[in-house]
């Protein structure tokens, strides 16, 4: 199976997506085609219905490699705990934002699902491995915008035990944006007192003035009290 679909992929590269995706992915350990996203997304959602499970435990050797299995992993037919072990390895071995953020995506919990991606993704945020880590903490803010406190309390947590580390605090303000969004005055109160590092903070600000889904009222509160925070 990995000789003939690495035979696809060199039939659908494009160079000059690989020389952005090179850009912008990041990744240092292992070499992109140039194949496009939702080629890999239909590739992985067919694998997905037949029997993909040597393919997904043999070594990548390409970025899209790593993509397919880890996107073949959220579109198993089976309890969302399985597809969160079967994507443990992928994404503690994975180097780069993409990989991850693409699983985060596609896995699509149902609402009886959520209580057990709760407990798997705030595992996932506090461990030391960079994109285990940010798997749990975007997983937080994509399915879980209805309890911020929650969020907000795991992403304290990392906050403490992590830092400066960019890509996995680039998460968490992503993750105080997107809660910000949906919960507003909370989210202006919170930004008050907030101990997350200040690094983050600025970040979350940033991203807050960047939205279109936010008030501009909202944003100068936010940002307002982000710079109070920050000066302090």
């Amino acid at each position: 199976m990995t000789d003939k679909l690495r035979e696809e992929f060199f039939t659908l590269a494009d160079k000059g997506y690989a020389d952005f995706q090179q850009r912008t992915v990041k990744t240092n350990s292992l070499p992109i085609i140039g194949v496009r996203m939702p080629i890999i997304q239909k590739m992985a959602k067919t694998l997905a219905k037949e029997n993909p499970i040597a393919y997904i435990n043999e070594k990548s050797e390409y970025y899209e490699e790593q993509l397919l299995k880890i996107l073949i992993t959220a579109y198993l037919d089976i309890p969302v705990e399985k597809r969160l072990d079967m994507a443990k390895p992928l994404l503690i071995a994975c180097d780069n934002w993409a990989v991850c953020d693409g699983f985060c995506s596609a896995i699509k919990p149902k609402k009886e699902d959520l209580p057990v991606l709760y407990k798997r993704a705030e595992k996932f945020s506090v461990r030391k491995p960079l994109y285990l880590s940010r798997c749990g903490i975007v997983l937080l803010f994509q399915n879980f915008t209805n309890t911020p406190e929650r969020v907000v309390s795991v992403y304290e947590r990392v906050s403490e035990k992590y830092k400066g580390e960019y890509y996995r605090d680039m998460a968490i303000a992503w993750g105080i944006a997107t809660l910000c969004t949906h919960n507003p005055e909370f989210m202006c109160e919170y930004i008050k007192n907030s101990p997350m590092e200040k690094g983050i903070i600025k970040m979350a600000a940033q991203k807050v003035r960047d939205s279109r889904c936010i008030s501009r009222e909202i944003k100068d509160r936010f940002s307002l009290e982000a710079k109070r925070r920050q000066e302090e």
